[in-house]
């Protein structure tokens, strides 16, 4: 009786592996206004920080992008990555993931890209660039509603040199 059980429960563990939700996804539903609780996040799939291919490749941009979307996701776990992630922690793996982050944003011009892009741009200092990314990331409300907090109250007092 008890193998039985536990070939059920292995079965059935299967599918939920199987059915289980990318940051993607939970990242699309959020920005959609649903939400993602905390059991949910337990079962998303790819939140081991390697982020899809970009040509075949891993690029620095497309790791990046990765860990913003899962900071976004789960705020409590992974939050801090925009500001901490190692693909910003030196003059040239900032310089190195601006560009590559410039080059997917240039592609795709949306308000998570944007998001992403904002302490890449201001660690190479370019200011100027700040002012398209903040409305395009005002394109979705949800999304600037959390940018909204997070950016007053740890990027731009951390990045800023004028704050």
């Amino acid at each position: 009786m008890k193998i039985l059980l536990i070939c059920a429960l292995s079965w059935l563990s299967s599918f939920v592996i199987a059915d289980a939700e990318t940051v993607d996804q939970a990242l699309e539903r959020l920005l959609a206004g649903g939400r993602v609780t905390a059991e949910e996040l337990e079962a998303i799939t790819d939140m081991d920080g390697r982020g899809p291919l970009v040509d075949g490749i891993r690029s620095c941009g497309s790791i990046y992008l990765h860990t913003v979307k899962q900071s976004i996701v789960d705020p409590v776990k992974h939050g801090g990555w925009p500001i901490r992630s190692e693909y910003v922690s030196t003059d040239k793996a900032q310089a190195r993931t601006y560009r590559e982050l410039k080059a997917i944003y240039e592609k795709d011009k949306s308000p998570v890209v944007a998001y992403a892009l904002v302490c890449p741009a201001m660690f190479v200092n370019d200011f100027d660039l700040l002012p398209e990314l903040f409305a395009k990331i005002g394109e979705n409300k949800n999304l600037k509603a959390y940018f909204d907090k997070v950016y007053a109250a740890y990027w731009k007092p951390r990045l800023d040199p004028d704050f």
